[in-house]
């Protein structure tokens, strides 16, 4: 987990002036994301994502979830859409395409994601 940290630097005599906040992991004396925001906001948004990311893969699931095969089965969800563009391969052989955002693959990820999501709580 991550928390938000304050920078400050003292001086000689003892006062210290604040630099910024960033966001810092629990587990590690290193500072592991050095983005240095100028308020505690920034930071929090940041710390805020970032065990977002860390809740989401704690609860990945694998494709053959019921919940992930459930959205899948769904031919609303993410549904494949074919590409118009046909495009020839090195011996002239014409190939139909898939769009990134509509292979298998990328759907199957989205299925996952979602299902994460919601058990993360994000």
């Amino acid at each position: 987990m991550y928390e938000v940290a304050q920078i400050i630097v003292v001086s000689g005599d003892r006062r210290g002036t604040t630099l910024g906040f960033l966001a810092h992991s629990q587990n590690s004396d290193r500072i592991t994301k050095p983005a240095i925001y100028d308020s505690y906001e920034g930071a929090e948004q940041r710390v805020f994502d970032l065990n977002a990311e860390l809740a989401i893969k704690a609860n990945w699931p694998d494709a053959s979830d019921p919940e992930v095969v459930k959205l899948l089965s769904n031919p609303e969800f993410c549904p494949i859409v074919e590409v118009t563009e046909v495009s020839l391969d090195e011996e002239g052989i014409p190939e139909h395409a898939l769009a990134k955002e509509s292979s298998p693959f990328w759907r199957i990820s989205q299925a996952c994601e979602v299902v994460a999501r919601k058990r993360a709580g994000v």
